[in-house]
C-alpha cells in the first residue's frame, strides 16, 4: 500500500469474517498483505484488504501481483497509479 495508509487487519476486530473464504493463509505486514490460495484451471478468488488513509496528500500505490509460486509463466499484475487523499 501507499505511504501513508495504513492496513486494518479485520481478524482482529471481527472474528466472524467471511472475506478470508478461500484463502489458505494470509500474512499481514505493515505496508502490504501477502495472500495464498489454491485456484483450479479457469477459476477466480476475490480479496478485499480495508486501508485507512491516515495523511493528507498525492501517494503512489505500488502495482499490485498475483503468482504462481512454482510455475513462472502463470501470473497478473495491475499498474501502479496515483491517488490524491483529499479532506
Amino acid at each position: 500500500l501507499p505511504s501513508g495508509w495504513e492496513i486494518i487487519n479485520d481478524r482482529i476486530f471481527d472474528f466472524n469474517s467471511d472475506k478470508t473464504i478461500g484463502l489458505e493463509y494470509q500474512d499481514f505486514k505493515d505496508n502490504q498483505v501477502n495472500s495464498f490460495f489454491s485456484l483450479v484451471d479457469k477459476s477466480t478468488i476475490s480479496i478485499e484488504i480495508l486501508a485507512k488513509a491516515t495523511y493528507l496528500g498525492q501517494f503512489y500505490h505500488p502495482k499490485m501481483l498475483a503468482e504462481s509460486m512454482y510455475e513462472d509463466n502463470i501470473y497478473a499484475e495491475l499498474k501502479g497509479f496515483s491517488t490524491n487523499v483529499k479532506q
